[in-house]
């Protein structure tokens, strides 16, 4: 029917664009996942569905929290497929402006970035000492 749908390992409308996950915990923001339709914009498209996760941040890396939204937005997607595919869920407008972060947001704090093992907790202690600098 013309559409196309988009999962995206965010609770818009925060941390639309590049690397959602990170985002997320570095200015804790609420974390998700979410499928969309897909319009002209990054991440803008009218949500059929979404579902905040909750996380330790001190016992989850991005690694395993990556891991966690993945899983997490393949069982929703499974889950609704029939739905989806039927055309039989209504599409709600994202409220909020939310975020979005690109590419160039990433380049400037990726050196913090020690492994994606690297525990969320110290990440993010890592961001607050950076910010604070500049």
């Amino acid at each position: 029917k013309g559409r196309f749908i988009n999962l995206h390992i965010s609770m818009l409308p925060w941390n639309k664009g590049a690397h959602p996950n990170l985002w997320s915990f570095l200015e804790n923001s609420p974390k998700g996942v979410s499928i969309h339709l897909m319009d002209e914009g990054v991440d803008t498209g009218d949500i059929l569905i979404h579902k905040e996760v909750f996380f330790v941040k001190e016992k989850e890396s991005l690694a395993s929290s990556y891991l966690k939204l993945h899983n997490e937005m393949i069982a929703l997607f499974k889950e609704n497929w029939e739905k989806i595919k039927n055309n039989s869920i209504e599409a709600k407008v994202q409220i909020g402006k939310g975020s979005y972060h690109n590419m160039k947001d990433y380049e400037k704090i990726k050196h913090l970035i020690k492994s994606w093992n690297q525990p969320i907790n110290e990440l993010v202690s890592s961001f607050h000492e950076f910010k604070g600098g500049n």
